[in-house]
């Protein structure tokens, strides 16, 4: 089955990964379905990072969910009940259950701009969030922090290694090949994979910190990894 964040099949891609990565990298306990869920993961985060690195984007998303807000209130006063659709549609009027799903959808947006505007004027946890994935790129992002962890946890808790030809930067190669992460139509090269993690590994980032910066949110994006690859205790840490 191909899940819509892969370019090629899931079986496909564990394929791919495996051969990458050398069969004398792979655990005995290596799971397909495990990488799978880290994958989906790692995907979900590097959309959030497209979504908020750059205050452009984020603007534009804002403008985009109060467009569609006018539309579906206005959706939702021209499908009220009343004469017109009794002239119009008589004796049947418009279904309900439609009405009623934009008037949902309407609320749920307006809930959410509510929100957003209140966090954003206090300085909440949400804006503390979409401002974390500001310091990197969206790329840097997923080669040197998302991916690095997948493969730490779903590859015996193997260390990645930042040489340009080891197993990690092949497999963060074929990874950003299936989400077909690109830079200008083309592939990044494993020099800019190797650059990103350890750039990562500084706390280097598009933006100086002193000191160096500290990503808040790792350790929770590690436990969800963690529940993902579910082993019944983490074994020892190893390197490449």
């Amino acid at each position: 089955m191909r899940q819509r964040w892969l370019k090629n099949s899931s079986e496909a891609c564990v394929e791919r990964v495996i051969a990458a990565v050398g069969t004398d990298i792979v655990p005995v306990d290596f799971s397909g379905t495990a990488l799978l869920r880290c994958l989906e993961l790692s995907w979900q985060w590097y959309c959030s990072a497209l979504a908020f690195s750059m205050a452009k984007s984020e603007e534009d998303r804002k403008q985009r969910l109060s467009r569609a807000h006018k539309i579906a209130k206005g959706l939702e006063r021209l499908l009220a009940p009343d004469d017109v659709w009794q002239s119009l549609f008589a004796p049947l009027p418009p279904d309900e259950s439609i009405r009623h799903g934009i008037s949902d959808l309407a609320r749920l947006i307006d809930k959410r701009l509510v929100e957003e505007a209140q966090d954003e004027a206090q300085g909440g946890p949400f804006k503390a969030y979409r401002d974390s994935f500001k310091t990197r790129s969206p790329f840097e992002w997923l080669a040197g922090n998302f991916l690095a962890d997948v493969y730490f946890f779903t590859f015996g808790c193997r260390v990645p290694g930042i040489s340009e030809n080891g197993p990690y930067v092949r497999f963060a190669e074929i990874i950003l090949d299936e989400f077909q992460v690109l830079r200008n139509g083309k592939p990044y090269s494993r020099a800019s994979i190797a650059k990103a993690l350890r750039n990562d590994r500084r706390g280097l980032t598009r933006r100086k910190t002193n000191p160096p910066h500290k990503d808040p949110y790792r350790f929770w994006r590690q436990g969800l990894l963690f529940k993902a690859v579910s082993p019944s205790s983490p074994p020892e840490p190893q390197s490449d």
